[in-house]
C-alpha cells in the first residue's frame, strides 16, 4: 500500500489508502468495507467523452456525447437548484445557459459503462451507472448514496477523468456534516477539519494522474461523502452496488 499524499496539494490532506491495483479477491477480503483509491487502467467503453479542458468542450460533451435517450433525461442542477427537465430540447437549453453562462452547475447522465474487472457488476443498482459533468465549483452536498423509496444504502465508486475535486468522507455514524451547505466554509474551519480526522474520516483532493489515468475513489455502503469541484470543469463516472445480495 502507498499513501496518495504527494499526488495532491490539499494543505491538510488525509486521504484513504491508495492501491496501484485492485482485484476481485482483495475487494471481497475486506476492502469493500473501507474507502480506498486506485488507478483505473481499464479502457472505459465511453473513453472518448472523458476529457474536458474548458466549458465549451464540456458543453460539446453534454450535447453530443452524453445523449441519454428519448425517455431518460439528465439530472441537472444550476446554482444549487434542481432543474425540472421537460424534454431533451429543454435539457439542451438549460445545459447551454448553465455551462456557457458561467453558472455553477452539474449534470448526471445515466449510461452504459464498462466497469473495472474487480467490480461486482451483478449487484449493480439500476440507473446508477452515470457520467457526471460539472461546471464551476459545483457539489451535491454531504450525503449517503441510497436507492429507492426505502432509501436502501448502497456502495459506490467514482472515477475522475478530468478536472479536480475536493473530497470529504465520513463514517456512517458521523452525520453531523450533512446539513451544512458551504463546503469552503466547512473546510476553512480548523475545528471541523480536526473533527473529520478524529472521527476516522478523510479530506483530500481527487484528480487524474499526470498521464491522464483516471483515479477511482471507492465509497463503502453508508459512508457520507462530499465532493466539491475545485477546477472550473470536471468529469467523473461510476456506479453503485447493493452490498447484501
Amino acid at each position: 500500500m502507498e499513501r496518495l499524499g504527494d499526488l495532491y496539494d490539499f494543505p491538510f490532506q488525509h486521504a484513504p489508502e491508495f492501491s496501484p491495483s485492485m482485484s476481485k479477491k482483495r475487494f471481497r477480503s475486506g476492502y469493500s468495507n473501507q474507502p480506498f483509491l486506485t488507478r483505473l487502467r481499464e479502457v472505459d467503453a465511453n473513453e472518448e467523452i472523458m476529457r474536458s479542458d474548458d466549458r465549451e468542450a464540456l458543453l460539446h460533451i453534454a450535447l453530443h456525447q452524453c445523449y441519454p435517450g428519448p425517455c431518460r433525461f439528465p439530472n441537472i442542477d444550476v446554482n444549487g437548484k434542481r432543474a425540472v427537465i421537460k424534454g431533451w430540447s429543454h435539457a439542451k437549453h438549460v445545459l447551454t445557459d448553465g455551462i456557457l453562462g458561467k453558472e455553477c452547475c452539474w449534470a448526471a447522465f445515466v449510461t452504459d459503462l464498462k466497469h473495472p474487472k474487480w467490480w461486482p457488476s451483478k449487484k449493480s443498482v439500476p440507473t446508477y451507472d452515470q457520467i457526471i459533468l460539472a461546471a464551476g465549483h459545483a457539489d451535491i452536498g454531504c450525503h449517503q448514496d441510497v436507492y429507492g423509496d426505502e432509501r436502501k444504502l448502497v456502495a459506490t465508486y467514482l472515477a475522475i477523468s478530468s478536472g479536480e475535486k475536493r473530497c470529504i468522507l465520513l463514517p456512517p455514524t458521523e452525520s453531523w456534516l450533512k446539513d451544512r451547505a458551504d463546503f469552503q466554509l466547512a473546510v476553512s474551519d480548523p475545528s471541523i477539519v480536526s473533527r473529520i480526522h478524529e472521527s476516522g474520516g478523510f479530506i483530500f483532493n481527487l484528480k487524474p494522474e499526470e498521464d491522464g489515468t483516471p483515479i477511482l475513489l471507492y465509497i463503502p455502503c453508508g459512508w457520507y461523502h462530499w465532493l466539491h469541484a475545485k477546477s472550473d470543469t470536471s468529469i467523473v463516472f461510476g456506479g453503485s452496488i447493493f452490498m447484501d445480495i
